[in-house]
């Protein structure tokens, strides 16, 4: 069987209305059919499933998670996450719910924007939550599926879509075999919600338009590799409500690259305004034949530096500090990023400022981030300072 990495993916969020709910409950069984499915065999060992032929798969194999997300051919987002942790000690039934509930409500990458709607018990002992992540955008509709095999806890993840059959899904999700047996070292149950469905997420984005009625998206980027990645370029396109484009625009995150486990903001803006005919926007991480290169920079492994937010007269904020080189060699730039978010945790403004002296071992400089248009009210704010050895 060929695997297929996914290195592009596509957010649609509603602009103009919006959606909650979705939620499907599956038969306890169903029959394979031999000529659409394929047998896949984590690499791990630690679970198996029977797949599209056709469908991309994004899988995570460490020695203490396996997880694997699945797309299908014309899909922009993957629309299934299966997920293993062989946990430290086994639950009881009121520990699993428990557990469950803290998953849902702290653990999870968007646990700030999930907002659950019910859950279910199922015959297995397992449990079903229905919900969806909630944005000033629309909603998307999330399901989760939780089963216990001794110590061992998966989990399924489920994007309802409205173009897979519901046959198919269902097939896909009853063929989920978990094996014990896989060398899946013994971890908290916490470490699930490291599972990603690829290998860069686009998180916490809103659209707004500033005063001047220009449109702006903003958001995250989140390097979920284990590579020090160079900036990752984002396209941003606004469709009709049926699909057509009517623009686009396209950059790249703010910073040097994004460290593993990294986040970088970016904001891509729209001077003639929102469309009168604008229903949707995708957000694309990648383009055409783009895949990630490796970069070279140091942060707070080589840096350390202060920071403070000041409100001008005018409306804007002032986000300023001083950085100092803690490394042992001189650092050509420096690129100080800021990220403001609102109260629900999406992003609103950023920026970055760019120094192109260098910076010896142990000196220290002023920075200052200016950032004149904001999509709310700030609850907090982010900064992160980067420099090129």
């Amino acid at each position: 069987m060929t695997r297929c990495v996914t290195w592009v993916i596509i957010l649609i969020v509603l602009m103009i209305g919006g959606c909650s709910g979705g939620a499907v409950q599956f038969a306890p069984s169903s029959i394979l059919d031999a000529e659409a499915l394929i047998r896949y065999t984590h690499p791990g060992g630690a679970f198996t499933l029977a797949i599209p032929r056709a469908w991309a798969l994004y899988e995570m194999n460490t020695t203490l998670l396996a997880s694997t997300a699945l797309t299908p051919p014309e899909g922009g987002a993957p629309l299934l996450m299966f997920a293993v942790v062989n946990a430290e000690n086994a639950f009881d039934d009121a520990q699993f719910e428990a557990w469950i509930t803290r998953y849902a409500s702290e653990l999870r990458l968007d646990a700030r924007r999930f907002v659950e709607q019910g859950r279910d018990r199922l015959p297995d002992g397992g449990w079903r939550i229905a919900g969806y992540q909630r944005s000033a955008a629309g909603n998307l509709p999330v399901n989760l599926f939780f089963q216990r095999f001794g110590s061992w806890i998966g989990l399924i993840e489920y994007t309802p879509s409205n173009t897979e059959p519901s046959i198919v899904i269902e097939q896909i999700m009853n063929s989920f075999t978990v094996s014990t047996n896989a060398a899946l070292q013994p971890t908290s149950a916490d470490t699930l919600s490291a599972a990603r469905s690829s290998p860069f997420t686009a998180i916490n984005v809103r659209a707004w338009t500033a005063p001047d009625g220009a449109l702006f998206i903003t958001g995250e980027v989140v390097n979920n590799t284990s590579a020090v990645i160079a900036p990752a370029p984002v396209d941003v396109q606004i469709l009709t409500s049926n699909g057509t484009p009517l623009t686009g625009a396209a950059d790249v995150v703010m910073g040097y690259g994004l460290f593993p486990g990294g986040f970088a903001p970016f904001s891509v803006r729209f001077g003639e305004g929102q469309a009168n005919d604008a229903a949707i926007y995708s957000v694309r991480i990648g383009a055409d034949g783009w895949m990630p290169e490796t970069a070279a920079f140091v942060g707070s492994n080589a840096l350390q530096w202060t920071d403070q937010l000041t409100a001008e007269r005018d409306g804007s904020l002032l986000i300023s500090g001083d950085v100092t080189n803690t490394g042992d060699q001189p650092l050509q730039a420096l690129r100080a990023v800021a990220t403001v978010f609102d109260s629900d945790g999406a992003v609103i403004a950023a920026g970055q400022t760019e120094y192109a002296e260098s910076l010896a071992s142990g000196d220290t400089r002023r920075y200052e981030i200016v950032l004149s248009a904001l999509g709310d009210a700030a609850f907090q704010y982010t900064v992160s300072v980067q420099g090129i050895p």
